[in-house]
């Protein structure tokens, strides 16, 4: 399922991220060390220590999504703060 990117803000989680958590870890970080509500429309990125491993979590209507991507080479250019 594809979200509608129109009007939608992309948020980035800067520094490394441990890659084992999964929906509500990553729901809880949104909230807590973010700040923003994770049921809303908006992307959140996460990267992990070695920025080889990228998470996208959204919220899809009726149910969270989450989206991995893992390089077999090169590494995510992702901010340290």
């Amino acid at each position: 399922m594809w979200p509608d990117l129109e009007g939608v803000t992309i948020w980035i989680c800067p520094g490394p991220t441990d890659m084992r958590k999964q929906i509500h870890g990553l729901a809880q970080i949104v909230e807590r060390s973010m700040g923003q509500k994770p049921f809303s429309r908006d992307l959140f990125l996460f990267c992990g220590r070695t920025m080889t491993t990228l998470r996208v979590l959204y919220w899809d209507r009726n149910g969270f999504c989450l989206w991995t991507k893992r390089l077999e080479q090169g590494r995510f250019p992702w901010p340290a703060a």
